[in-house]
């Protein structure tokens, strides 16, 4: 119960920055854990530690992926290319926002239906 008031309290009050608040919420609720419920064990911790850089792993290669494929989508001007795409249908704000609509929606139900279908 204490964790927001010592993260608060000393960001607030100047003791600390928000990343030094989070090393210090972190270390409070491993010691809560370990020292004063006695629910966190020394295996419990590792294999913690051990899932949480897996998940960290598996998200820095999404970041770098999405990274490369959002360059490479700058660099082949895709975007302008959409762009232009829709505007040689028409030059009115109220279609080009259905036809964006209608650009997202339609893809988004063919990802999901079959999934739907197979409940």
């Amino acid at each position: 119960m204490l964790t927001p008031v010592i993260i608060l309290g000393g960001i607030y009050g100047g003791i600390f920055t928000p990343t030094e608040a989070a090393e210090v919420g972190a270390l409070y609720a491993l010691f809560v854990g370990m020292v004063i419920s006695r629910k966190l064990t020394w295996k419990n911790f590792t294999g913690a530690l051990i899932k949480t850089a897996s998940i960290t792993g598996t998200v820095t290669v999404l970041v770098g992926v999405s990274m490369t494929f959002s360059h490479l989508i700058t660099l082949y001007r895709i975007p302008q290319a959409v762009g232009d795409f829709l505007m040689s249908f028409s030059t009115n704000p109220k279609v080009i926002i259905v036809m964006v609509v209608l650009l997202v929606f339609f893809p988004s139900i063919t990802m999901f239906v079959p999934k739907l279908l197979l409940k």
